[in-house]
């Protein structure tokens, strides 16, 4: 009952899953976070189009792409202590990871290397 009766009084505040107050802060460190690992995901997708000939896109690594998306937002949801530049920084490093072993990087590697 008190916590109705606290959303009620303070609609600037939202609750997580756990049932504590989100600040508006908070929310939005993870809208930015959202935003980041969309147009990053987009910016993969783009990427791998391009230089994907024909009907070789790795469908395998975007879905990778979206399930650690999603691993890294609840973690910054459920964890105050999460600065928002480590959960932007591990997302790039992990979207570094995956677009290195898609096949038209390894091609390019082994070009460069032979």
């Amino acid at each position: 009952m008190f916590i109705s009766y606290i959303k009620s009084i303070n609609g600037s505040c939202s609750f997580n899953d756990s049932g504590e107050m989100m600040t508006m802060k908070k929310m939005m460190q993870i809208a930015l976070l959202i935003g980041f690992i969309v147009l990053t995901t987009a910016t993969f997708t783009f990427a791998q189009f391009s230089a994907a000939p024909g009907e070789s896109f790795p469908f395998f690594h975007f879905g990778c792409l979206i399930i650690g998306g999603l691993i890294i937002v609840s973690l910054k949801r459920k964890y105050d202590k999460l600065y928002l530049s480590e959960a932007i920084g591990s997302f790039a490093l992990y979207t570094t990871l995956v677009a290195i072993f898609t096949a038209p990087v390894v091609d390019a590697l082994k070009n460069l290397f032979s």
